[in-house]
């Protein structure tokens, strides 16, 4: 037992190096204890080795549980003076406990990977071959599992007595085991915690789990900085519960001033939120805090991002405040200065309406253009950093690709994309959104071919199936288009048809006598008037061969996409946009019923499923309103607000729909209701002056009721800027 401490401390109380926290004197002649081995014990003197009373002194977390037990049940007198609080394992015990069933749950994401590849491989042969995929799919797994680096264990480990292979399952089953063994052994270590309620969160999609998990840990250490961050993740992004998630962040980081990733979440729900400054600051704060870690500097690039391309006054003010942090020279784009003169002529003309008066822009025009240039600028240059730090990241590499794209650098984009491909092979995202840079650029077939080997990749994600149908819907023409083609067709078939001698010359300006005495019946080729009609007709063939050109490649768009976006209804029945976007497809292409069954199956396919539930109710009600029926459609609005009760663009479209409808009080409270709701948002301002300035031209409300409906807003307006400066 003394060679034990002595071995835990690397010194003894007689030896000559420093004195180690334990001590302990052996032998009847009170000398040192000898080293450990077989000469130790050929020099021990005969008869029973007495340990003399020595006072050991052992604080918590230095005594491996099994030295303590020994020490504490020695029939010998040998005093202690324990740490009177409960023992605690090794450390060095729990690193390699947490880290044995971090590499089983590694090995299990492969091996999952591994199978579903199979999985699919087998279902495309069976189609082929008309086999049953049954037989295929479990030799796939079995070989996917050989692939995934571990096999069972036998023995007491919890490993397979059979030995052999272990499924994903099973290795999944024995990683949790030892994190749970590990909150078994020490409830203080949040490792084990985290890892159990990411599982719960992530893989079961039990947030309730996986929040009691959290709480459980955080109730034996509070203070715990990771736990803490990551319940509020969690009450954000699961349970919608902002201001829990605000005060989940902040106990994070009065336990940790310095802790990365809560100044990195705090910062963006600030950023989300519309408090511009304060996220800013919290992530320059993560910045400082980890410079060498690539997601601070993510982060505050696509904040920087975000700025530039909401176009609010306040972000263009935030972004001003930047340009002094940064030596570029940024030149203003044409194309976004179109766009934000197009956005003042709409504010303007609200102004002129009698609606928006009280607010004014924070910038001038130019500046404003300037700061977003200027803050996209700076988002390149820290993504460049993070680039830097991680270039193994494809996250880094394509959020670098999003700016530059938004910068109009499609070159740049381009190669950031293809090096977060090269980082990443198997991310459908980054296919994706390199599928979007290479169309913009003019190759359709290579974002076509990039779209169908992120859906040959993964065949169950429903997020591929709306964006290539979107594709396919960008790439033939819209309604309007063919819309205008049609009318243009018609009015020059009937210039045709009614072109006239008297028409030429009213055309030309004026009268001819050798023109009017000439027959036009007998006239020769090159008589002026014969071919004036002539490129008439040949007008009116051109435009109408336009136009059927047109109508064509828009009902083939149309059946290609409501194809794809059945296929994605199909192999991702959760995914609600599937089914939105199919249901809109098939009211383009005249098929009502079909669409109110789309729209029917996407809530019976998840009638929980929140802001997504609410997207179908939103649109739903349009249609409803566009065939005529305005109650159904209000109906249908107040059950989109009552799945997402925190969206102000539904309780802004339920105002504008009941405005139609001629309840203008009603309307004026759920205006009131979103703006309390979203006070800082400038586009729900804009709509409610111009609300307010219909209602009073109509003579619906008087002009004492708008001026009061007005100072309300303002109210809410400043007591959400004040509650933002005092955060």
């Amino acid at each position: 037992l003394a060679c034990v401490l002595t071995a835990a401390t690397g010194a003894s109380s007689g030896g000559g190096g420093a004195p180690g926290r334990y001590s302990a004197v052996g032998g009847a002649d009170g000398r040192a204890p000898a080293a450990a081995g077989s000469k130790a014990r050929a020099q021990r003197p005969p008869g029973p080795t007495v340990l003399h009373a020595t006072t050991v002194t052992a604080p918590v977390g230095d005594l491996s549980r099994k030295v303590r037990a020994a020490l504490e049940a020695s029939d010998s007198d040998f005093k202690t003076d324990f740490d009177p609080t409960p023992p605690r394992p090794l450390k060095i015990n729990l690193d390699l406990l947490n880290w044995r069933a971090r590499e089983l749950s590694n090995a299990a994401t492969r091996a999952e990977v591994l199978e579903k590849n199979a999985y699919y491989a087998s279902r495309r042969d069976s189609r082929q071959t008309g086999q049953s995929p049954a037989n295929s799919a479990d030799a796939g797994g079995r070989s996917s599992a050989r692939r995934s680096g571990f096999q069972s264990a036998t023995g007491p480990d919890g490993g397979s007595e059979e030995g052999g292979v272990e499924s994903a399952a099973q290795l999944r089953d024995r990683a949790l085991s030892l994190y749970t063994q590990a909150t078994s052994l020490d409830p203080l270590d949040g490792r084990a915690w985290l890892a159990l309620a990411r599982d719960a969160s992530k893989r079961q999609r039990d947030a309730g789990a996986a929040e009691a998990l959290l709480r459980a840990g955080l109730a034996h250490e509070g203070q715990n900085a990771h736990l803490l961050q990551s319940l509020g993740v969690l009450l954000e992004q699961a349970r919608g519960d902002v201001a829990g998630a605000l005060r989940a962040y902040r106990s994070a980081l009065v336990a940790d001033p310095r802790h990365a990733a809560s100044l990195v979440a705090l910062g963006n729900l600030h950023v989300k939120s519309g408090e511009l400054a304060d996220g800013l600051r919290y992530l320059e704060r993560a910045v400082s805090a980890a410079p060498r870690n690539e997601v601070t500097w993510h982060a505050l690039g696509i904040a920087h991002m975000r700025l530039a391309l909401s176009g609010s006054p306040p972000a263009m003010a935030a972004a001003a405040e930047q340009i002094s942090k940064s030596s570029l020279n940024v030149v203003v784009s044409a194309q976004i200065l179109r766009n934000r003169q197009r956005q003042e002529e709409e504010r303007k003309g609200g102004e002129g309406s009698g609606g928006g008066g009280e607010r004014e822009v924070a910038l001038p025009l130019s500046q404003a253009d300037a700061a977003a240039q200027s803050s996209l600028a700076i988002a390149a240059e820290y993504l460049t950093r993070a680039t830097e730090l991680a270039a193994s990241s494809s996250v880094c590499w394509a959020g670098l690709g999003a700016v530059e794209s938004a910068r109009g650098r499609l070159a740049a984009a381009d190669n950031a994309y293809r090096r977060a491909h090269r980082c990443a092979p198997n991310n459908c995202r980054v296919l994706l959104a390199w599928a979007g840079v290479r169309a913009a650029r003019g190759d359709v077939a290579d974002a076509a071919a990039l779209r169908k080997r992120a859906l040959k990749l993964r065949p169950d994600d429903g997020a591929l199936y709306t964006s290539d149908a979107s594709a396919r819907l960008a790439q033939a023409p819209s309604a309007n288009e063919v819309e205008q083609l049609l009318s243009y067709a018609y009015e020059t078939s009937q210039f045709a048809k009614s072109f006239s001698f008297s028409t030429y010359l009213a055309s030309v300006g004026g009268s001819n006598e050798a023109l009017i005495a000439s027959d036009p019946r007998v006239a020769v080729e090159d008589d002026p008037y014969v071919t004036r009609r002539l490129q008439a007709l040949e007008a009116a063939q051109t435009a109408k061969a336009a136009a059927s050109a047109a109508k064509v490649a828009r009902i083939a768009a149309l059946a290609s996409a409501q194809e794809m976006l059945e296929s994605g209804c199909r192999n991702a029945p959760k995914h609600l946009p599937c089914y939105q976007l199919l249901a809109l497809v098939q009211a383009a292409s005249g098929d009502v019923p079909s669409a109110r069954r789309s729209f029917q199956r996407g809530i019976w396919a998840d009638p929980m499923a929140g802001a997504q539930a609410a997207y179908i109710w939103h649109a739903w009600a349009y249609l409803e309103e566009g065939e005529g029926d305005s109650a159904r459609a209000a109906d249908y609005m107040r059950r989109a607000a009552a799945a997402d009760p925190t969206s102000p663009a539904v309780l802004r479209s339920w105002a504008e729909l009941t405005m139609r409808r001629g309840d203008v009080d009603s309307a004026a409270r759920l205006y009131e209701l979103a703006i309390a709701r979203a006070p800082l948002s400038d586009r729900l301002a804009d709509a409610h002056a111009r609300f307010l300035s219909r209602a009073t031209m109509t003579g619906a409300l008087s002009q004492s009721e708008a001026s009061s409906a007005r100072a309300r807003a303002a109210d809410a307006r400043a007591r959400g800027e004040a509650a933002g400066a005092a955060r």
